[in-house]
């Protein structure tokens, strides 16, 4: 009776053992369900703070030399103020100045000449208005202004104001000048004699790797991160590009591609970005991205009615 009473007892016992095993995968599974599926992770990548207006590189003729410049780093300027001067500009003033005398001294002869033909027209008209002394005298009137090249004249002075125009570098937009490049008296060769941009308003230019593109959509936010500023930025997605380039930007991990394909993904910052300390004068720094993903779509319903 005992050995019965002894294995009555352990199967009770394995019994609510079982229960209770049941009993909590049971509720696990519940809590599982309570919770969201998560949602698709966002897209990293680095970027570059720029002007919204871009960055004008201003160049010249290849081969000119700069003369000097009227702008130095960090100044403001204003549409088409002039920058800088090449180094033929001296000769192209004079050239102009010619032009302009020319053309100055030749309308001065067109009025002498207009005022004495009148006056010989008035005194032959006197005689008889068609007589032969009238007609010789208008024809040799018209004869003397047809031989004062005031148009070529003229054309000869708009070609030297395009070659003064030439020689001088001015600004396509009012903005501040962000990098000069060479000094007075070097060739300027292939590379920009000046960069400026509008940095009232920031953007930023992520390098998007082509396979991440799927996952980037028009109006996305995005957090901008950098050691450079306080607290991270934030903006949205604004405009996506069409075509796939080698990335530009590199990273400092050793580890990081160095020939990635990416597509330049442009994000406007959000509020007013002359209100951050320091930002307007971080032209083409590094930043890093995160280009949020869309709130996902799914979950659980009976979590969602909760």
């Amino acid at each position: 009776m005992r050995g019965t009473g002894w294995k009555a007892c352990a199967l009770v016992a394995a019994m609510l053992w079982a229960g209770s095993g049941v009993g909590e995968r049971a509720a696990a599974v519940a809590a599982e369900g309570d919770q969201a599926t998560p949602g698709p992770a966002g897209v990293g990548a680095l970027g570059r703070l720029e002007p919204q207006t871009g960055l004008f590189q201003l160049a010249a003729t290849p081969g000119a030399r700069l003369l000097g410049f009227t702008v130095k780093l960090g100044d403001a300027v204003k549409k088409d103020q002039v920058l800088a001067y090449l180094d033929t500009y001296p000769l192209q003033i004079a050239e102009r100045d010619r032009a302009a005398a020319q053309l100055a001294e030749a309308h001065d002869r067109l009025k002498a000449q207009t005022a004495l033909g009148d006056a010989q027209i008035e005194q032959a008209g006197g005689q008889q208005a068609n007589g032969p002394q009238a007609r010789l005298a208008r024809a040799t009137a018209d004869e003397a202004r047809v031989a004062i090249p005031i148009r070529s004249l003229q054309k000869a002075l708009d070609a030297a104001e395009l070659q003064v125009k030439s020689a001088t570098i001015v600004a396509p937009i009012d903005g501040t000048v962000l990098d000069i490049q060479p000094l007075p008296g070097e060739s300027i060769g292939n590379r920009p004699v000046l960069s400026m941009g509008d940095v009232s308003h920031m953007r930023v230019t992520a390098e998007v790797y082509e396979t991440d593109l799927p996952r980037v959509q028009l109006g996305q936010s995005a957090t901008v991160r950098s050691r450079a500023f306080a607290k991270p930025l934030t903006g949205h997605v604004v405009e996506i590009g069409r075509m796939v380039f080698r990335n530009s930007i590199l990273s400092s991990d050793p580890a990081a591609r160095a020939d990635a394909r990416i597509v330049p993904v442009r994000i406007a910052l959000d509020g007013a970005t002359g209100d951050v300390p320091g930002l307007s004068g971080l032209s083409n720094l590094t930043v890093d991205v995160v280009i949020d993903a869309p709130a996902a779509a799914g979950g659980n319903p009976q979590a969602a009615s909760r």
